[in-house]
């Protein structure tokens, strides 16, 4: 594997490019000889960020890009997701109480669960929105 290898992709923010993004990024980090179990976990929290956009930016009515990044090192994988959607507090991206048992919601759960970092800002002048989540490659506790 490379010291890093950087990816940017742009994709229309709609339920039918998250085959595309997950594709994509199955095939880059398989490229790059990303272990199939870390590249699985950070293809669901991939794709759990970039659902919330299509889901809840701008009220469900987010029409704009998605900006997908992804820089891998020799121990970790990156991904940045930028949006150019209405500004979102942090304190307001809460995932719901995990004891209440019905579909949806666990979204911000898995990607903080996934990822070894979560972290959201806002875009100066409310430009949008960027997501960076981190996770170390090739370490796995034994069983």
């Amino acid at each position: 594997m490379a010291d890093k290898v950087f990816m940017q992709k742009v994709y229309h923010s709609d339920s039918l490019s998250l085959k595309l993004i997950r594709s994509d990024i199955k095939d880059f980090l398989s490229k790059h000889q990303v272990d199939d179990v870390d590249a699985g976990y950070i293809i669901i929290a991939l794709n759990e960020a970039c659902m919330n956009i299509i889901q809840h930016a701008n009220d469900g009515q987010y029409d704009g890009d998605i900006v997908v990044n992804v820089t891998l090192l020799d121990d970790s994988v990156s991904i940045e997701i930028i949006d150019q959607a209405r500004t979102v507090k942090a304190n307001k991206l809460i995932g719901r109480d995990i004891t209440n048992i019905e579909p949806g919601g666990l979204g911000i759960h898995l990607m903080k669960d996934i990822m070894d970092t979560v972290e959201y800002s806002s875009i100066d002048n409310n430009q949008g929105n960027r997501l960076l989540m981190t996770k170390k490659i090739g370490f796995y506790n034994e069983i």
